[in-house]
């Protein structure tokens, strides 16, 4: 066994710069930033108990799907922010780099007020850059577009 989670549940997984690995878990919803050696550190303890997805771009970025939204620290984890944009207030459950535009990403979305599951499935699309989102009428044409 590389690492043995505190939690109950990993939900996602993201390979850390420098080696390593980031997973997302719950139901205390916290991402553990796990070193070569299998030694885990607490990377973000949000308020949210559940952090659905995760995401490291090429920058080191790391984003993170929560109920709350979108989360991002583009400084190793020292702050975090959420994306105030068509994101907020949604649980974002997945989200992935464009392979034909990397410096966008999708993020696949739910209301959550299903009895449940997943209610009001939606897909945002945003720029890296910090540029706001934009919600998408459709799915990319083919899951080869994204990485």
């Amino acid at each position: 066994v590389f690492y043995d989670s505190p939690e109950m549940e990993v939900h996602a997984l993201a390979p850390a710069p420098n080696g390593g690995l980031y997973v997302a878990t719950s139901p205390d919803g916290r991402i553990y930033k796990v070193d070569a050696k299998g030694q885990a550190t607490t990377f973000f303890d949000p308020e949210d108990k559940y952090i659905w997805s995760l995401l490291v771009d090429r920058d080191g970025s790391v984003f993170a799907g929560v109920f709350a939204g979108l989360a991002v620290s583009r400084d190793r984890g020292c702050s975090w922010a959420f994306l105030g944009d068509v994101l907020a207030g949604q649980y974002v459950i997945d989200v992935a780099i464009e392979k034909r535009t990397p410096s966008h990403l999708v993020a696949v979305t739910s209301t959550g007020d299903g009895d449940g599951g997943i209610a009001h499935p939606g897909i945002g699309r945003r720029a890296l850059d910090g540029a706001a989102a934009a919600a998408v009428p459709s799915a990319p044409a083919a899951a080869d577009q994204l990485n």
